[in-house]
């Protein structure tokens, strides 16, 4: 009996003692999602007609590779491979 009125102060001084919070404390944090704007589409779109490649569209939007190429095939825009430096 004593035994369990010391495990019962035990936890309960433990538990006092762990803030309470929605998340666990040990989930990772995650960044916010970058969501696309109308006008973020208009400049894809845009970009693309003028027939730059993926990478050079991801650094001019500050977006991944990944989320240009997802982007473009959900809206189904055509994207250039690679860009051609020795074109004429």
């Amino acid at each position: 009996m004593l035994e369990q009125t010391i495990h019962d102060d035990v936890s309960q001084d433990i538990n006092d003692a762990v803030p309470r919070t929605s998340r666990s404390p040990w989930a990772r944090s995650r960044k916010r999602s970058n969501s696309w704007t109308a006008e973020d589409v208009a400049a894809l779109r845009s970009f693309a007609a003028a027939g730059l490649d993926v990478k050079t569209i991801a650094i001019r939007l500050r977006r991944t590779e990944s989320s240009i190429k997802n982007k473009t095939t959900m809206h189904g825009i055509s994207v250039a491979r690679r860009q051609c430096r020795n074109a004429v």
